[in-house]
């Protein structure tokens, strides 16, 4: 039998909504952050890559930060990025996160998954 590790490392996870226009509003993944400054400085960030006019299509965050569980390789994935980690909802790493599995091969999957989208450059480790 395989031992469960646990969930007792705490980062900051911030829940994230995509607005389209003529469609409306629903659920687009989440962040994770070593620090509130983290999430702020990456909130920051994105807002300021966004062009002047309010396109057709975008993120926002959906809520106010919070304490969130992980287990401690995600913990390390989330200490070693800039300042957080965009997990897209429907991605199999976000269901893994969202259900809280933290079954040693479920997490080594959501680690390698956001591995591979840190090479591709969809989220920044150091």
């Amino acid at each position: 039998m395989t031992k469960k590790q646990t969930l007792d490392y705490i980062v900051i996870r911030q829940d994230w909504e995509e607005s389209e226009r003529g469609w409306g509003v629903r659920p687009d993944g989440i962040s994770l952050h070593a620090t509130p400054k983290n999430c702020q400085t990456f909130i920051k960030e994105y807002w300021d890559s966004m062009p002047d006019e309010i396109p057709d299509e975008y993120s926002r965050p959906s809520n106010e930060p919070y304490p969130f569980r992980v287990t401690q390789k995600l913990y390390a994935l989330v200490i070693r990025s800039k300042n957080g980690l965009r997990v897209f909802r429907g991605t199999n790493a976000y269901q893994r996160i969202q259900s809280g599995d933290n079954h040693p091969e479920s997490d080594k999957k959501t680690e390698a998954e956001l591995r591979a989208l840190g090479r591709i450059g969809m989220i920044e480790l150091d």
